[in-house]
C-alpha cells in the first residue's frame, strides 16, 4: 500500500520551486538592466588593452609613456567617445599619455592592489556618465592596470563581468535567501499546518455519545468548509446512533412487561416438564433484555466514570452472587486478591457486569467439580483475571468473540452478547479484555485497566 503524499513536504517544495523562479527571474532582470547602458560603449576591452600594451614605451630610466601605435591609432580614430588611462599597479601613478578627465574622474578606489577587474562611471566628451572599466594588464617590463571608458564588451568581458556581478553583488544575497529559506520555509510550514493538528487531536478525542465537534472558529478559511461537513456528518451519524439507541432501549423496556406477564403464567402451571422448559426461555428471553438495556447504556456513554472501584469488592460482590449458581451446577468459584484495596475510577455496577459476564461464562464451559479462580492482581498493572478449566476456545479464533451475538456451539446459554458487553465497558473504562490459553487446559481471561487513583 503507497503512503499518502505528505502536505507539508508537498507545501516546501512548492515554495522553494517558487523562490527559485523568482530568484532566476529577478537575477535575469538584474543583469538585463545593469548590462544595458554598457552595451553603447563603442570599442572591445580585450583589442584595446592589447593596443594600449603595444603603445607603451620607456625612456632609459625605465619609466613609461604612451606613444600611439598604429593600431590604438586605428581605434581611437572610430571611437569619439572612447577616453583610457593607464596606471602602475605598484605605485599608482599614471602613465603619460593617459587621459587627463578621466584620471580626475577616476575613484581612487579603482586603483586597489587587490582588484583584477571592477566597472565604473566616468564623464564622457559630451559630459554624460559612461560605463567603463578596470582591469590589469599585463606587459614585459611589469604589470600596469587600464582603465576606459566608452567600451564595446565582447563576448569574453561579457562573461568576466556578469560573472564579477554575480560574485559581488548577487551570489552573497542569494546565499542569504538560501539559508533564510532552509531555516524559515519548513518552521514557515510547520505552523501553518498547525490548526490541521489541532483538528486531528480533536478527532481522535470524539467517542461515541459524544457531543464534542471539531472547532470550526480558530481554522483557517480554506480548511473551514472541510470541517464544517465533518460535523455536520457527524450530527447525522449521532443521530442515526441515537435512532438504534432509542430502539434498542424501547425494545428491551416493551419486553419486561410481557416476560413478567408470562413468567407469572409459567409459574402458574402445574406440570413440572412444561414448567422447566418455559422457565428456561423465560430466563433466555430475560438475560437478553438485560444484555440489550446494557448495550443501549454503553452504546450511549451512560455510566459514571467519576467514582472510584476497588476492584476486591468488585470480585467479591459477583463471586456472592454467582456462588449459589456454581454450586447449584455443581461447580465452584474461588477468589484470590491482594491484602490492601486495588482503586480504579470507573463504574462499580458496570465493571460488575463486565466481570459476571466472564465468570457466567467460565462457569458455563467448566465441567463439574471443577473450579473458576477469580484473581486480583496490582502487579505489574492493575487487572482481574478469570481462569476455568474447559475445553478452551476454538483453534484460531480471535477477537471476533468480543462481536455481539458470537457464540461457540458448545454455549449451554446465554444469547452471545457477554463478551461483547465486556469489550465496550472495559473501552469506556480506558481499558481492556484479552484471553489467552490456560496451561494445563482452559482460558483464561484478563480485564486490564489503566493505572488509576490509589488508596
Amino acid at each position: 500500500m503507497n503512503r499518502p503524499a505528505s502536505l507539508a513536504r508537498r507545501l516546501r517544495v512548492r515554495v522553494a520551486v517558487l523562490q527559485a523562479v523568482v530568484v532566476a527571474v529577478a537575477v535575469a532582470v538584474h543583469l538585463a538592466l545593469a548590462w544595458g547602458p554598457l552595451v553603447e560603449a563603442d570599442r572591445d576591452l580585450g583589442r584595446l588593452t592589447e593596443a594600449v600594451s603595444e603603445s607603451l614605451v620607456f625612456d632609459k630610466d625605465g619609466v613609461p609613456r604612451i606613444v600611439p601605435s598604429p593600431h590604438l591609432q586605428q581605434l581611437g580614430a572610430g571611437a569619439r567617445t572612447l577616453r583610457f588611462a593607464v596606471f602602475d599597479a605598484t605605485t599608482g601613478v599614471a602613465v603619460e599619455g593617459s587621459s587627463p578627465e578621466l584620471i580626475a574622474a577616476l575613484p581612487s578606489s579603482a586603483r586597489l592592489k587587490s582588484l583584477r577587474y571592477a566597472e565604473f562611471e566616468a564623464p564622457g566628451p559630451d559630459g554624460r556618465m559612461m560605463p567603463g572599466a578596470l582591469t590589469r594588464m599585463p606587459t614585459e617590463s611589469g604589470e600596469y592596470m587600464l582603465a576606459a571608458v566608452g567600451l564595446q564588451r565582447g563576448f569574453v568581458d561579457a562573461v568576466r563581468w556578469i560573472w564579477a556581478e554575480l560574485v559581488t553583488t548577487l551570489l552573497p544575497l542569494l546565499a542569504a535567501l538560501a539559508v533564510g529559506s532552509l531555516l524559515l520555509v519548513p518552521r514557515t510550514v510547520a505552523r501553518a499546518l498547525k490548526p490541521l493538528d489541532r483538528l486531528s487531536a480533536q478527532a481522535r478525542a470524539i467517542v461515541p455519545g459524544a457531543r464534542t465537534r471539531l472547532e470550526e472558529s480558530a481554522t483557517p478559511r480554506e480548511i473551514t468548509p472541510l470541517v464544517s461537513a465533518v460535523n455536520t456528518a457527524l450530527d447525522r451519524l449521532d443521530q442515526a446512533f441515537e435512532q438504534q439507541r432509542r430502539f434498542t432501549a424501547n425494545a428491551a423496556h416493551e419486553l419486561r412487561n410481557p416476560l413478567a406477564v408470562l413468567q407469572a403464567r409459567v409459574d402458574s402451571l402445574n406440570e413440572r416438564e412444561i414448567k422447566a422448559g418455559f422457565q428456561r426461555d423465560v430466563v433466555r428471553m430475560t438475560d437478553l433484555v438485560d444484555q440489550l438495556l446494557t448495550m443501549a447504556r454503553l452504546q450511549a456513554g451512560q455510566i459514571n466514570m467519576d467514582g472510584r472501584v476497588d476492584l476486591r469488592e468488585v470480585a467479591r460482590t459477583v463471586l456472592s452472587d454467582l456462588a449459589p449458581l456454581a454450586i447449584h451446577d455443581g461447580r465452584e468459584v474461588a477468589l484470590e486478591e491482594p491484602s490492601h484495596a486495588v482503586w480504579v475510577p470507573g463504574d462499580e455496577r458496570m465493571l460488575q457486569g463486565a466481570l459476571s459476564n466472564l465468570v457466567l461464562n467460565a462457569l458455563d464451559h467448566s465441567p463439574q467439580g471443577e473450579t473458576v479462580e477469580v484473581l486480583v492482581r496490582d502487579v505489574p498493572g492493575k487487572m482481574i483475571e478469570v481462569l476455568d478449566r474447559g475445553p478452551g476456545l476454538p483453534q484460531g479464533v480471535g477477537d471476533e468473540i468480543y462481536e455481539p451475538f458470537w457464540r461457540t456451539e458448545i454455549r449451554r446459554r446465554g444469547v452471545g452478547l457477554g463478551l461483547a458487553i465486556v469489550r465496550d465497558a472495559m473501552k469506556l473504562h480506558g481499558g481492556s479484555v484479552a484471553h489467552a490459553p490456560r496451561d494445563g487446559g482452559g482460558t483464561v481471561f484478563r480485564l486490564e485497566f489503566a493505572a488509576g487513583p490509589e488508596a
